[in-house]
């Protein structure tokens, strides 16, 4: 009887140790996965920047653009005067 109990026991103690090694393989390859979503994370923060910036150019570009525009109809106006 207390030898059943105890290959009862070595097969629990087992059954935990490949438990563990699965768990650890597991983790090893969710930690990966989250590396490769990090570097990918980090490629596209560096995309919206890149497109904010261009953003900021334009705006700037515009408004130069309505402001001459404000400028040539001025002109204008003065002309027909």
């Amino acid at each position: 009887m207390v030898q059943l109990l105890l290959i009862l026991i070595l097969l629990a103690i087992m059954g935990l140790f490949l438990f563990s090694i699965r768990l650890f393989f597991y983790m090893k390859e969710l930690f990966l996965k989250v590396e490769e979503v990090e570097a990918e994370l980090v490629k596209l923060d560096k995309k919206i920047t890149e497109l904010a910036d261009e953003l900021a150019r334009k705006e700037g570009e515009i408004k130069f653009l309505q402001n001459q525009y404000k400028v040539f109809i001025k002109a204008l106006e003065e002309q027909e005067r």
